[in-house]
Order: C-alpha cells, then structure tokens, then sequence
C-alpha cells in the first residue's frame, strides 16, 4: 500500500474512532442521566401501590400489579447495567483504536513530509506528542468516570433498616429457638417436640401430595414415642410422604416452601435479648444468612467464608453440636470465592432434608450432599454464575429430586438433580 493510501485509512479510521467514542460517551451519560432521575429501583407508583395494599391487604387483583412492576423496575434496573457495562467496553476498544490510528497517522505523515527545518520539524513532533497525550488523557478520565458514576448501586437499597428489622440482622448473631412451651401449659415431653399437625381424613391421604391451603391446624392424639421425636419420620427410600413433610420443617419456610405451618400453640413473638420464648442460643461458627432447616431432633445450618464452606448439625432441643463437615475438594470448584454482596454473603441458600439426606448449595456454585450423621454422599459444582450475589436462592427436595435455581443476569433456569447420586435429571 502506498503512503498516501495509508494515510488516507489511518486517517478515516482515527476520524470514525473519535466520532464513536463521543457517541459512546454521549450515550453513557444519557443514560447514567436517566437512571439518576428516575431510578428504576425507587418508584413512587411502587410506593403509592403498597400504600393501597397496606389498606386493602386482600386485594389480588393489585397484589399482582406490584409484582409486575417490581418485575419491570428490576428489568430497567439491570437492562441499565448491562447497557453500562457493554458501553464501557465500546468504549475503551474505541478509544485504543483511535490513538493507534491517530500515532501512526502522525508517525507516517513526519516521515514522508519534507520539513523546512529541523526546530519546526522539533517543535511539530511536541506539539503532536502533547496533542496525543491529552487526547489519551481525556479518553481514559472519561472511562474512569462513567465507571465510577455507574457503578453496581444495589448496597443503597435495603440496607439501612433500623433496629430489629430482618434486613438489619447479622449473620454472627446465630441461631435464636423459639420455646414451644411458652405457647400454653404441656406436658414435659410435648414441650420437648412438635406438635403433631391434625391427622388426615382417608381422602386426604389419597388425594395429590401438594401443600395445604387454608387448612386449620389443631393439635392430634398423643403417640407414644420417645421425647424430642417427631412422630413421622422420612421412609426408609428417603422420599417424603405429606405426612412427614407437614410434621417437619425441612425447607426454607417450611413445607414446600411456602410459609404456612401446619403446628400449633406457637409463640407469636420473642425477645431475643431479653429471652423471651428463646429456649438456647449459640453463635455459627462461620457467616451465613441462609436459615435452619429441621429434621426430627437434627437442625441444620450452613456458614462459609474465605477459607472454608460448612454445614453445621445442632441438637434442636439443646443446641449442642452433633457434627460439622466441610464441603472439601470439589471438582471444578473456583480457586478463589466469587465476590458477593455484603448482604448476600457465600452461604445465604436455605439448606433442605428429605430425613435420610442433607442438601446444601454455597455461592461458589458446589452443591452438597450429607447423611444424617455428617458423611459425605456427593458433591458437584454447578458453576459460579454470573451475577452479583452468587447461588441464594434456597432449595427444595421432592420425590427423590433436589432441585435448584440458577440465576444469572442472562437469565435463569430451574435444575432437578438426582437427591441420591447428584446427576442431572
């Protein structure tokens, strides 16, 4: 190619690569303009629908018009996000373009124009020189401050709630037993356990196994059975049946999740400083803000941090340690933690329990799968994805299935594993 050619394309490309960066740019701040003016995350109709609720808590019909704008103001916020995030990287390839482009093109030009004499020659080259510079200068300030002005703004939401709120609590501060007894006079060994949920018509017991909805609960006939046992327990397959599932609380929000107990005579309400309704306490030996999940006498409970992921087993009557078990080495397991919210931490999924197993799912994407007695049964890395928080989302175990939600900010997906060997069914 001639020089004349080469002058020609190194000097359209550095022109095309300036227009595209102030375009970029441009763009970035319009978008980081809007976003501060009306943050997707803080919407006053959000705020005027919930005052509505708050008057009229049983109205569906509005119920869902807050769960579909929540959903829109999620889908603004990280549609932003990815928008910042791409526009950045467009930014920086264009910016590296146009300063080649625009060195060589200087760099060929001196070399084949006959200078008329050697200090204008100088005094051109530092001229070009400090054009180029500043040039460089003002590119990279511009990247370094649309970076700053849109960074990941999710620690401004949620988390300055006052005293004794759920989005204040520490992960440190344990486990907190509610104490049955404080729920009306019993017997020393029905206070020591739960109380068994009202026993099934023979319709019941042959209809679908689904989660009860509206049922009232009343305490059945006392069995015997030794004191701290629940009076069902997981079948030997390890598979549950409605009866034990309902009896137990062997998931996040109890009975398939769905934060209706079938118990009754408990407390309403305790004070965990003043020890009101609390039967014990004990600190978790690692952060977690994932919540216990129950199993006969057996309570479960995860916590992780830099140098190791754990799975803790309490006596729920005493609060004292049966077993704690390491997730140890994982195949495809990252060498180094992801990083993750504040307010997320590496162990915030709820664990869950058929009664013969024990499932528990830590940020780093290993799932793992414990007896009853702390052993080791499998392990598998799913993958860190790609999000900000890691794995939160809790678990849930059906019908000898484990099954896990894998969100990442491309979307998401629903996994069912095999509760017994871990394979992906």
């Amino acid at each position: 190619m001639e020089d004349k050619a080469r002058l020609r394309l190194l000097y359209n490309a550095a022109v095309i690569s300036g227009i595209f960066c102030l375009l970029v740019s441009l763009l970035l701040l319009l978008n980081y303009l809007q976003f501060s003016s009306n943050e997707p995350l803080e919407s006053q109709a959000m705020e005027t629908l919930l005052e509505k609720l708050s008057e009229d808590r049983g109205n569906e019909a509005l119920k869902e018009d807050i769960r579909n704008l929540d959903m829109l103001a999620r889908k603004a916020y990280f549609n932003s996000q990815w928008q910042i995030r791409t526009g950045s990287y467009l930014l920086l390839f264009g910016a590296i373009v146009f300063a080649f482009s625009l060195r060589y093109y200087h760099s060929l030009r001196s070399g084949i124009t006959e200078p008329e004499d050697e200090r204008g020659l100088f005094r051109g080259g530092m001229l070009t020189q400090r054009w180029i510079l500043g040039t460089g200068v003002v590119l990279i300030l511009s990247a370094l401050g649309t970076s700053y002005l849109t960074v990941n703004r999710l620690d401004e939401y949620g988390l300055s709630a006052g005293p004794g709120t759920a989005d204040q609590a520490s992960p440190e501060e344990g486990i907190e037993v509610i104490d049955l007894s404080s729920g009306g006079p019993q017997t020393e060994a029905a206070a020591s356990r739960d109380i068994v949920p009202e026993q099934a018509t023979p319709e019941e017991k042959t209809a679908d196994t689904g989660p009860l909805q509206g049922q009232a609960a009343e305490p059945a006939a006392e069995q015997d059975e030794p004191p701290g046992r629940s009076p069902a327990t997981a079948p030997a397959s390890g598979l549950l049946t409605r009866e034990s599932i309902l009896v137990q609380h062997n998931s996040f929000r109890g009975a398939w999740g769905n934060g209706v107990s079938a118990q009754a005579g408990l407390p309403v309400d305790w004070d965990g400083e003043g020890g009101r309704s609390v039967a014990w306490k004990k600190k978790v030996p690692k952060p977690g803000y994932n919540s216990p999940v129950i199993w006969d006498e057996k309570l479960f409970i995860s916590g992780a941090d830099e140098t190791a992921q754990v799975v803790y087993c309490y006596n729920r009557n005493t609060g004292e340690m049966i077993w704690e078990a390491e997730t140890g080495e994982i195949t495809g397991s990252p060498a180094e933690k992801p990083r993750v919210t504040d307010d997320t931490g590496l162990a915030a999924s709820g664990l869950a329990t058929d009664g013969s197993r024990v499932f528990a799912i830590f940020a780093t994407g290993d799932v793992v799968c414990f007896s009853m007695d702390g052993k080791r049964l499998w392990a598998r890395n799913l993958g860190t994805p790609d999000n900000h928080y890691g794995h939160s989302s809790s678990l849930l175990v059906w019908d000898g299935k484990l099954f896990i939600q894998y969100d990442t900010n491309r979307g998401g997906r629903v996994l069912a594993l095999n509760a017994q060997s871990g394979e992906t069914l």
